[in-house]
């Protein structure tokens, strides 16, 4: 639908311009746009639909604030609907060095693991590393193409 300037309404665009869009818009390796996807689903009913459809948008699985993280990272994975995802773990989670926040974290991504991506740890505990990598080893990674 033309409207009055000259041009298309953006919620008048086919659903491949729209996604080209949002792609060239964010940069999911830049931890400032890491809520992104979540900002854009708010925009409208429609981009909502758009972005909780679209599994790319939900495949930057990050820790690096809190353990709460376990509950969004939890959405983010059901979202990505099967699609290879990254995994990113920083230090920040174990100051203390707490095997427990490793192991909640284990018990969300091992399900998936299948279909992990990358690996990245960030500055992460000796144990911790261990722990990760152990677990990883016993179930395999066959989509793993990155660690770092």
């Amino acid at each position: 639908m033309l409207h009055g300037y000259g041009g298309i309404h953006i919620l008048d665009l086919p659903y491949d311009l729209f996604y080209i869009i949002l792609q060239l818009s964010w940069d999911p390796k830049n931890l400032n746009d890491k809520h992104f996807p979540v900002y854009a689903s708010h925009i409208c009913r429609l981009w909502r639909q758009y972005v909780l459809d679209t599994p790319h948008f939900w495949t930057s699985i990050t820790f690096h604030e809190s353990i709460q993280e376990i509950e969004k990272n939890s959405i983010w994975l059901e979202r990505s609907k099967g699609a290879a995802f990254d995994l990113e773990i920083g230090w920040q989670l174990f100051e203390q060095s707490s095997v427990k926040h490793a192991k909640a974290i284990m018990r969300l991504v091992v399900p998936h693991a299948h279909r992990m991506r990358s690996l990245r740890l960030e500055r992460v505990p000796f144990k911790i590393r261990k722990l990760v990598f152990d677990r990883l080893d016993q179930i395999g990674c066959p989509a793993l193409e990155r660690l770092q």
